[in-house]
């Protein structure tokens, strides 16, 4: 499925071949997980697209412009950690949906940039994407990945920049001498703390320990505020800590496919280059099979050829017909239609919103799962290690002791939400013939709530729509407005050879106006 990551259980050289020879006769899986994780990258946490929003609890319409204009630029702080090209963020994320399609389990590490001796390098935010040959996991109580042991191997060149000499052991400090390429073993866990030792400035909810496999020496014994590891399962099994992908469940058509594609090679090959039908004695010669190559006594006195094709028949469509059968069982696997567009002309905007809901309402089990164990504690990270940093605006007094939480509003899930506009429309359909006799029939539905929850719905930006308060202010300025025009149209119809006024007692400014416009009384 992935054959650049085949070194689970064994170490190959670098540059070598990933795939023993003639292990892979078909891409059709390789080529359908690289578009899930294409797809999946596209639709789901695209950085040049917004994604996420944040939102706070409690509040509601009583926040004023400054929470508004405080999460719109807590947000955009965020997304330009997420599109930055020195975070590394989308090819991380790519190589995640990749492991995460083929294993079923993928493992992220979001932490700061580091420079030398281990200090914070300027640079932000940096994403890695381990083999999961590396990871170990472990669950809490409550089902969530808490505990990551990575055993990882790394030159004592690069343990001294890390480190620095001093922190290193004294193998690492020969090596770096005498072979500074030389490599070593380490183990890197990061587990929840569960009493407090060491320095002062490593009591922190998750310890962070660094040891040299071989030597036990401990590297370095620190700590972080929250987890930094994300460990998304694509569908789990209970009792189990790694998840199952769509290529545990198409593993018997992934190779069925690859076994006929190895015979129809064959009988294609017997085919175009059959194999030859020579008379024990008719030829003298070993025979020739190159193009124009030459084979003597070939014919014999009786003129009855003595070397001819031997045809076996073959039916090559019928291994072509199952294998292209086999194909679309695993590109359905691995949700190819989804991630396509259908080609179907003379489709109305109905239709469309209807074939979208249809098609995305089969990624919600797999998008619960993605939400809980990968979008929410990746921008619960981000947005704490730029707070920590002081990267963030400072908010306003109203948000203080209020929760945050993130709102997804990336395409594949406005996608799945498409089915409540869709609901609007069908309705609005059925009233036009009976609003057409009765035109009264629209007033029982507010059109203003209807399209708040269209904007919301299809992501429109929070801080391109007014509150209530600013419409209600608008909508009272703009009838001041026309009271105004209509009392200054009034005094000049009541003005002399304006035309004559009208009697009986004094009428309210605004049927004044309206009066005013009306013909002169006689």
């Amino acid at each position: 499925m992935l054959p650049r990551r085949a070194s689970f259980t064994s170490q190959p050289e670098p540059g070598a071949a990933r795939v023993k020879g003639g292990r892979v006769f078909d891409s059709t899986a390789i080529h359908a997980n690289e578009l899930l994780a294409a797809g999946l990258h596209g639709m789901l946490t695209n950085p040049a697209e917004r994604w996420f929003s944040l939102k706070l609890t409690g509040g509601g319409d009583q926040d004023g412009a400054d929470v508004t204009r405080w999460l719109e630029e807590v947000e955009r702080r965020m997304q330009s950690v997420f599109s930055s090209p020195t975070s590394r963020f989308a090819p991380a994320i790519h190589e995640l949906y990749l492991d995460l399609g083929a294993f079923g389990t993928a493992a992220m590490f979001v932490g700061e940039r580091l420079g030398e001796a281990g200090h914070v390098a300027p640079g932000g935010i940096l994403f890695r994407t381990y083999h999961l040959a590396e990871i170990y996991p472990s669950e809490g109580a409550f089902g969530q990945v808490d505990t990551v042991y990575r055993r990882f191997s790394w030159s004592a060149r690069q343990m001294v920049e890390r480190w620095g000499q001093e922190r290193v052991s004294e193998a690492v400090q020969r090596a770096v001498s005498a072979n500074p390429e030389k490599t070593f073993e380490v183990v890197h866990g990061v587990f929840p703390r569960r009493e407090r030792t060491g320095a002062p400035g490593t009591w922190k909810p998750w310890a962070s320990v660094y040891v040299e496999a071989a030597s036990h020496h401990v590297l370095e014994d620190g700590g972080f505020d929250d987890f930094p590891y994300l460990v998304p399962r694509w569908a789990k099994v209970p009792g189990e800590r790694f998840g199952r992908s769509p290529a545990w469940t198409m593993l018997p058509d992934i190779k069925m496919l690859n076994a006929m594609s190895k015979t129809v090679i064959k009988a294609a090959q017997k085919v175009v280059d059959p194999p030859l039908l020579v008379a024990d004695d008719g030829v003298i010669q070993p025979v020739t099979t190159v193009p124009g190559g030459l084979n003597y006594g070939g014919v014999d006195p009786g003129g009855r050829q003595l070397i001819q094709p031997l045809t076996t028949g073959a039916r090559i469509d019928i291994g072509l017909d199952m294998m292209e059968q086999r194909r679309g069982a695993i590109r359905d696997a691995f949700f190819a239609a989804l991630m396509q567009t259908p080609e179907s002309p003379q489709r109305t905007a109905t239709q469309v919103l209807q074939e979208t809901e249809e098609r995305m309402r089969l990624m919600s089990p797999v998008l619960g799962r993605l939400q809980s164990e990968l979008l929410g504690p990746l921008v619960r990270r981000v947005f704490n290690l730029l707070k920590t940093a002081g990267q963030l605006p400072a908010p306003p007094l109203s948000v203080l002791g209020r929760r945050l939480d993130v709102d997804y509003v990336s395409p594949i899930v406005r996608a799945q939400r498409a089915s409540e506009m869709l609901g609007v429309t069908r309705t609005f359909e059925a009233v036009v013939p009976f609003a057409q006799m009765e035109p009264g029939v629209w007033d029982i539905f507010d059109l203003e709530a209807l399209a708040r929850r269209a904007a919301d719905v299809n992501g429109v930006p929070a801080a391109t729509l007014r509150s209530e308060a600013e419409v209600a202010r608008r909508r009272a300025e703009r009838e001041a407005e026309a009271v105004q025009a209509a009392d200054a149209l009034a005094q000049r119809a009541g003005a002399p050879g304006g035309g004559a006024e009208i009697p009986g007692a004094a009428l309210p400014p605004g049927l004044v106006g309206l009066m005013g416009g009306l013909p002169n009384v006689g």
